[in-house]
């Protein structure tokens, strides 16, 4: 079986901004730290964890392309983003002033 299957990421959604934003209330999110392959994110809103494999980073939906229909909500650029590999804060989105 060599299909690729690949689901629709509906949890998350990238800002025109270039942030990360919680889908469920258009706030964004705040990166807590990895684990192994994984972006564990929380959403300071909602007091929800989020996580995202690594691998579907260049898959987030952006706002304007029709989906998510929430409205955006600027947000104050994030502070105290534990230190990561180099190049993934950048691939994350986090930490981009608005």
């Amino acid at each position: 079986m060599d299909t690729l299957v690949s689901a629709e990421i509906v949890t998350v959604y990238r800002a025109l901004d270039g942030g990360i934003h919680h889908a469920r209330c258009g706030r964004r999110i705040m990166l807590q730290g990895q684990r192994g392959d994984e972006l564990d994110f929380y959403c300071l809103a909602c007091a929800e964890s989020v996580t995202l494999p690594l691998c579907v980073l260049s898959r987030i939906p952006v706002a304007g392309d029709g989906e998510p229909s929430v409205q955006e909500r600027p947000d104050r650029p994030l502070r105290g983003i534990p230190r990561l590999r180099p190049g993934l804060r950048r691939m994350a989105g986090v930490g981009v002033a608005p």
